[in-house]
């Protein structure tokens, strides 16, 4: 019994310390799973800090992008791969910056022709085909167009034009960007891998629209970051699983997928799963970052599994291996409190390096701890500020009225946990730092208040970048007056209160005399300086309460708010008066300076801003056209007015003619006047515009309009292009017509940089013989525009173009210039030619032109040949050509091809 009884007892004691050693296993594996879940949310914490801070900065990059959009007109490429560049420098892991532009199916043929003359032949809007390719993109209501890539490398240019409207992963990120006017994120983008894609509507207009119906009306394009994912990963290393989905709408989408670095062992079976999820919002936009790992082996210790094994060799060591187990865990809480230092030193490392300043305080607001950074923005250093409350620092007020607001730490406490917000700093020296601080509560495991943490961003930098823009997008850069477009807005406020009330103001339109002359003859920086000079005292010169502006060029405004027309006349003519007396010198030379006025009254009878507007320029014109230097006001019944109103109606129609082919060729034949002259026939070509009806209306109905609004040049080239066309036409079908053919230049053309060009692009595009063509010049257009004139005539000839010099002999200088002038031809005036039977003076002139003109080498034209006798005449005293009615009228027929190189004279009577 003795021994059954020992037998028992050693049975039990082998059970009771198998017990004590599967429960100090238990205990040490609780232990290690403990603290594995310690390391694990430690390391969600660093994750979620990190990922969050970053998808802060993309946040306020492509808000700062939208910023920029509605604060400036227009954003040119410079500007925006600027700003793309800086982005790409401050984050790495944005791979690109897009821009996406709302293409309506009418416009995309105007769309691409624009790229395509921009420098990108092969432009088109595309779509991703079955295959991934690129192929052209089918007809669609609207496309989102890829306008903008920064960097513009190859690998990234051939997707300009892609349409990200037609990928169904992204439309609906897309629509929701555009509804919401906040961040849209979306899974995937079609240019390039292992990234996902933020998204900012831009709407137009400066502002954006506050309702969604306007936001989906007023929609002009979207902004986009490309984010690399291995680089917005970059820092966080390998381990556990990282999931980032986001909730644009009801249902979850997963922007990224990140595996576990290795692949668990048979352990992880027995061992429970860890996940966290950290949510993240950006109105309307929700991010949940989830993140998974699987324990195994590796996060038990493998002594401890020594140690279980060791247990089972005997019962007798069941005591010692509790003590071990003891021992282990000692050691275990060592480790974790030398891992906790090092966690603490990490975190503290951090915040003395990152570039926001970092305060944290105690629950009462008693500042602990400031970083590197937050020394330097508020002026204090750390060791002065730890122990003062946080208003000794600095204090905040609103950017809107400057009233103070609440104290952060208790703005954190009110909202539970996290509060941002835009403020002024005010510093204790009285320094003011525009700032976004983002204060948070700091709590133990209990969720006891313990503190706070401010994050603290100067935006100084941003806000002073939005109001240059904002004041760069409403004024003129050189006189620091208001521009055009936020003059007429002030103006339109304006008229609407004057159709609305009783009340009367006044608008002047000014223009300064001979500007061109100055700017031409001593350069841009002459005429720049005279606009400064010249706004600086209309400025000086006006009341208070009225507005002055630059509308562009020499053009200045002058709105008069609560302004009789007397007294606006009144302040009209002292202006007037004013830079009247004014001087410009420059270098050796002083010009005097006038102005042109026209004033228009506003009232309720004075219509709407446009009528207003033109009523305002038609008196300035009215000014100008009467002499300069003088004030005009604007009536309806003026007499001055309707001929302009005439003029005006003039330019439209030739403007229309111009555009829509109205207009035909007339030619009028030149003869030589000598019938064994060995010199071809020669024809000058006149245009003739065709109205409504079809009838022909004669050049000095349209020509004087379109030489006071500066239309001769395009009316020039449309006459050029249709010659050429039409010679080229004739010489293929007719090469024995050996015809010379004339076409006159006038002097807007001669002075237009860009005749020269057009001439040889026209000349190459119908492959003309220069040597059959001559541009005729006046004497006086020669004069006004001596050197450009000598450039263009020496460039033309050197082709093989001729040259007649036409009306020559009405200047004062003819003679003294014309050894200078490469020309081939003299077209001697008509009026030395009228009256040359009976007036001996005009016979002399004429004889003289004749001879000089046969010792430069020059042939000779008598226009406005009206009779037999006075072709007689001319013919005897050895002019070379004739032209007039007496032998032939301009008419539509003399394209017709002439068989022989020397038309016969018409009989004489």
């Amino acid at each position: 019994m003795s021994a059954i009884r020992i037998g028992r007892r050693r049975v039990v004691a082998a059970l009771l310390g198998l017990l004590v050693v599967v429960l100090a296993l238990g205990i040490a594996i609780r232990n290690d799973l403990q603290l594995a879940n310690t390391a694990f949310h430690e390391l969600d914490d660093e994750i979620e800090t990190t990922l969050t801070r970053r998808l802060d900065n993309l946040n306020a990059s492509l808000r700062s992008l939208s910023g920029m959009h509605h604060a400036m007109t227009r954003l040119s490429q410079q500007e925006l791969s600027a700003f793309g560049q800086e982005i790409g420098r401050s984050h790495p892991y944005v791979r690109a910056i897009l821009q996406l532009r709302l293409v309506d199916a009418g416009e995309r043929a105007a769309y691409e022709e624009s790229f395509q003359e921009a420098g990108f032949p092969t432009f088109a809007i595309t779509a991703n085909g079955e295959s991934g390719d690129l192929v052209p993109s089918p007809a669609r209501p609207g496309y989102m167009a890829l306008s903008f890539v920064e960097p513009l490398d190859p690998g990234l240019a051939r997707f300009l034009g892609l349409d990200f409207y037609s990928r169904a992963d992204l439309r609906e990120a897309i629509d929701q960007a555009v509804r919401s006017g906040e961040i849209s994120a979306a899974p995937a983008t079609p240019i390039g891998k292992g990234a996902f894609l933020l998204l900012k509507a831009v709407y137009k207009g400066f502002f954006v629209p506050t309702t969604e119906s306007e936001r989906l009306a007023q929609v002009h394009g979207v902004y986009g970051l490309v984010v690399d994912v291995p680089a917005f990963l970059a820092d966080i290393g390998g381990g556990p699983g990282l999931h980032l989905s986001t909730w644009n709408t009801e249902r979850p989408v997963t922007l990224f997928r990140q595996p576990e670095a290795a692949q668990p062992d048979w352990v992880a079976r027995f061992l429970p799963d860890q996940h966290a999820d950290i949510d993240i919002s950006l109105d309307p936009t929700r991010f949940r970052i989830s993140i998974d790992r699987t324990l195994d082996s590796r996060a038990l210790r493998p002594a401890q599994w020594m140690t279980v094994t060791a247990t089972f060799v005997g019962l007798y060591l069941a005591g010692v291996l509790v003590v071990f187990t003891r021992l282990r865990a000692t050691e275990a809480a060592r480790d974790a409190k030398e891992q906790l230092f090092q966690e603490k030193e990490r975190a503290q490392v951090t915040l003395q390096s990152i570039g926001e300043a970092v305060i944290t305080t105690d629950p009462t607001g008693v500042v602990d701890f400031l970083n590197p950074a937050a020394a330097q923005l508020t002026g204090w250093g750390a060791d002065d500020a730890r122990g003062r409350h946080l208003n000794e620092i600095f204090s905040l007020v609103s950017e809107k009225d400057g009233t103070g607001l609440p104290d952060p730490i208790a703005r954190a406490l009110r909202d539970h946990d996290e509060s941002e917000a835009a403020a002024l700093m005010i510093r204790s020296d009285g320094a003011t730092i525009a700032v976004i601080e983002n204060a948070a509560a700091i709590r133990d495991s209990d969720g006891h208040f313990t503190g706070a943490a401010l994050i603290v961003r100067d935006v100084s930098r941003e806000r002073n970048l939005l109001r240059e823009m904002a004041f760069q997008a409403t004024h003129d850069p050189l006189t620091r007056l208001i521009n055009r477009r936020q003059f007429e807005r002030e103006l339109a406020a304006v008229v609407d209160d004057a159709l609305n009330s009783d009340s009367q103001h006044a608008l002047m339109y000014i223009d300064l005399d001979q500007f061109k002359a100055i700017n031409d003859s001593c350069g841009h920086m002459a005429g720049d300086q005279l606009l400064k000079q010249v706004a600086s005292h209309l400025g000086e010169n006006i009341r208070r309460l009225d507005r002055l502006a630059r509308l562009g060029g020499d053009e200045f405004g002058v709105l008069l708010r609560d302004c009789s027309i007397e007294k606006a006349l009144e302040v009209a003519e002292a202006l007037r008066h004013e830079i009247k007396d004014l001087r410009l010198h420059w270098e050796d030379k002083t010009f005097r300076i006038s102005l042109s006025v026209g004033v228009v009254a506003i009232s309720q009878q004075s219509g709407s801003l446009d009528e207003v507007l033109r009523a305002a320029d038609a008196a300035c014109y009215v000014a100008k056209d009467q002499g300069r230097n003088r004030v005009h006001f604007y009536q309806p019944d003026d007499q001055m007015l309707a001929k302009r109103s005439s003029d005006m109606q003039w330019l439209q129609r030739l403007r229309e003619a111009i555009d829509n082919d109205q207009l035909v060729l007339f030619g009028q034949s030149i003869f030589p006047l000598n019938a064994d002259s060995p010199h071809p026939a020669m024809c000058e070509l006149l245009v003739r515009m065709v109205d409504a009806d079809g009838r022909i209306v004669p050049p000095m109905t349209f020509i004087p309009a379109a030489e006071r609004f500066n239309l001769m040049f395009d009316l020039d080239l449309w006459v050029i292009g249709a010659a050429f066309r039409q010679l080229a036409t004739l010489w293929q079908h007719h090469p024995q017509d050996r015809r010379i053919f004339t076409i006159n230049l006038s002097g807007q053309s001669l002075d237009h940089p860009d005749l020269e060009l057009a001439i040889q692009r026209l000349e190459v595009e119908h492959k003309i013989e220069p040597h059959r063509i001559c541009f005729e010049i006046t004497e006086t257009s020669v004069i006004g525009n001596m050197d450009r004139a000598l450039a263009l005539m020496d460039s033309l000839r050197r082709r093989g173009f001729l040259f007649a010099l036409d009306d020559f002999g009405t200047g004062l200088s003819s003679f003294a210039y014309l050894k200078k002038l490469p020309v081939d031809y003299l077209k001697i005036d008509g009026e030395f030619v009228r009256d040359i039977l009976h007036d001996p003076v005009d016979k002399a002139m004429v004889d003289t032109i004749r001879r000089i003109g046969g010792v430069l080498g020059m042939t000779t034209i008598a226009e406005a040949i009206e009779d037999a006798d006075t072709c007689a005449l001319l013919t005897a005293m050895g002019i070379d050509y004739g032209q007039g009615y007496h032998l032939a009228k301009p008419a539509p027929g003399e394209f017709a091809p002439v068989i022989s190189n020397v038309v016969a004279l018409p009989a004489r009577k």
